[in-house]
């Protein structure tokens, strides 16, 4: 049995299936207390669970490795009964599959353990010491134990599974030797002072389960029972910097840019998850529900405590170090591509030996790839007809669409942080992720066809604008405005299509210019702030947005650029948006783009 470990006033440890049958050289004796529900594994359940525990014990390299269950949560009594206050159907199970094999058993002179339910006022409840299937209707919990029963013998009896099946079976189950195959449980013990039934209550109420940090933390924490001064000081270190760690993990400008996770706790998890993956683990093992933990329980048996909590701090400091880069290029690139869906273990892979200047490298062509499916080309001048031909297929319309359309808005606004190598600002991702109501695409320029769902609202925003404007003129439209507003429900829809008209011609929108539905009329906003004007006139919403960000809300540089006219080549008006500004604002992206993946830098 592995050494166990303290946690929350219990021990933790991985038995084997041989380790649950005696204590002290004594058949072990578990008691199944009346607040748990009885037995209810189904035929398939158990049938499923051998077929597991056949794959794995002929699957390659199986010599090697042990087939894991989920806890078992206990608690021990002064006259030697052991309480199983969690895992019974798997204890259960594993008890009806020793009971059916007991004649092979018997063979490899091996003793069973004992299992007694509490009899629920009950007395003449059969016993599960041996099967009786006649009796299968005496109560609901002995028949699905028969049912368990026949399961097995199913198992058992079919055409793949002869009696040297059946051997090689018991033969893992019992098998004892820790550094051999062997079949084992998650094994944890309850402090004499806790509460059997509160204890129940976590991890049965809403399926509240041991989470993978908890049975890591107690791998390598321990209870420090009969530790020697060495080991407990290291143990001690361990504990102050696992705290520093997760304080590390909850500040929020860190956890946006590391992961789309939402987990509010235990955020070392996460670290342990991205370990975890950079092992070579079969895939099928990834549904086992603690497939984190036994990585780490395994490369702890190989290794020692020292070693194995210095790679979890040499890989916490791997990703500080991406957040707190200087240049602030690992921190944007690895900040998109975690936005994209890109794996944190690929990106882990991109910075293994190489430089940071080949790592950045590594990082923008993986961007490219993600953009247009292929390498990054060298020369500029395809670059660029590349990403101009990408961006002019980009058209509004699906929601596959509109998410690429997003994303390069998004790679927009990081590109041209980076590109200015005396900057200091970094894109938020921690506002760009936490919005609670999202972002999306917003028409720089209102489409003329575009219908306006609430006159009032549109109005509202509208005269928001009209009456800060000095000329009489203005003035005057605000006061018709007003009125309209006065109006409500009584508003006539001729006189709003009217103001409308007068309203878009003071503003020099009267004559629309050919619609665009593309890249090029586009820009991020947070969707709040955009149902705040929905189809307004270019002027409102450059009014909304430069007070919104006057406001210290959020909003992304180049919205921010786009509505101060920035990438105009010529400014005629500052509160029209004309068909030039529109082909200036798409150039700007495509150089942007480029000079992005060409590394290419400023510095002014």
């Amino acid at each position: 049995m592995s050494t166990p470990t303290q946690i929350q006033g219990g021990t933790i440890a991985l038995r084997s299936v041989r380790e649950l049958l005696s204590e002290n050289g004594k058949p072990a004796r578990y008691w199944i207390p009346s607040y748990q529900r009885g037995y209810r594994w189904t035929r398939v359940q158990v049938a499923q669970l051998l077929d597991d525990i056949w794959d794995f014990i002929e699957a390659p390299g199986a010599q090697d490795r042990f087939y894991c269950l989920q806890p078992i949560v206990v608690k021990r009594h002064s006259d030697g009964r052991i309480e199983v206050v969690d895992g019974q159907q798997r204890l259960t199970t594993i008890h009806i599959i020793l009971l059916c094999l007991r004649d092979i058993a018997k063979l490899l002179t091996k003793t069973f353990f004992e299992l007694k339910f509490e009899t629920r006022n009950d007395p003449a409840r059969p016993s599960l010491d041996s099967i009786d299937l006649s009796k299968a209707l005496d109560n609901p919990d002995y028949f699905h134990a028969c049912e368990a029963y026949e399961a097995v013998q199913e198992w058992c009896g079919s055409g793949s599974h002869d009696e040297s099946h059946q051997l090689k079976l018991i033969q893992h189950l019992l098998n004892a030797d820790t550094a051999g195959p062997n079949v084992r449980v998650i094994w944890f013990e309850l402090g004499l002072n806790d509460n059997v039934v509160d204890a129940f209550t976590r991890l049965n109420v809403g399926k509240i389960r041991l989470t993978d940090d908890e049975l890591i933390r107690a791998l390598f924490l321990g209870n420090g029972h009969g530790a020697t001064p060495e080991e407990a000081a290291i143990k001690a270190q361990i504990a102050y910097e696992w705290d520093l760690i997760e304080k590390g993990l909850q500040a929020p400008d860190f956890w946006a840019f590391l992961t789309e996770d939402k987990r509010e706790q235990n955020r070392i998890g996460h670290l342990f998850e991205l370990m975890a993956q950079a092992e070579d683990i079969p895939v099928e093992d990834h549904h086992d529900e603690y497939w984190v933990f036994h990585v780490f329980s395994d490369r702890l048996r190989r290794s020692t405590l020292e070693k194995e909590w210095l790679r979890i701090k040499q890989e916490f400091m791997r990703f500080q170090e991406w957040f707190e880069d200087e240049r602030r290029i690992a921190y944007h690139i690895i900040g998109f591509l975690v936005t994209q869906s890109v794996e944190m273990s690929e990106i882990r892979r991109l910075s293994e030996q190489c430089t940071k200047s080949e790592f950045h490298r590594r990082l923008r062509d993986r961007v490219y790839q993600w953009l247009n499916g292929k390498e990054c080309v060298p020369a500029e001048e395809e670059l660029r007809a590349d990403i101009a031909t990408y961006l002019d297929a980009l058209e509004y319309g699906t929601d596959k669409q509109k998410k690429r359309i997003r994303a390069i808005l998004l790679l927009f606004n990081i590109a041209s942080l980076i590109e200015n190598r005396r900057s200091n600002l970094k894109f938020n991702f921690t506002a760009f992720k936490d919005r609670d109501c999202g972002w999306d695409l917003e028409h720089i320029r209102s489409l003329a066809s575009d219908r306006i769902n609430n006159r009032p609202e549109w109005l509202e925003s509208c005269h928001r604008f009209l009456i800060e404007q000095p000329d009489p003129h203005w003035k005057s439209l605000a006061e018709e405005v007003s009125a309209q507003i006065a109006l409500g429900d009584d508003a006539s829809t001729d006189k709003f299509k009217s103001l409308r008209l007068s309203i878009l011609k003071q503003l020099g929108e009267d004559s629309q210019p050919e619609e665009r539905n593309d890249i090029s009329n586009l820009t991020l906003l947070d969707s709040g702030t955009n149902r705040g004007y929905k189809n307004a006139p270019f002027a409102v919403k450059r009014r909304t947005i430069l007070a919104v960000d006057k406001a210290g809300v959020f909003v992304p540089l180049c919205t921010r650029n786009v509505f101060l006219k920035a990438y105009s080549a010529h400014v005629g008006s500052a509160i029209v948006w004309s068909d030039p500004d529109a082909d200036d604002y798409e150039k700007a992206i495509v150089n942007t783009l480029v000079g992005f993946f060409l590394g290419k830098e400023v510095e002014t």
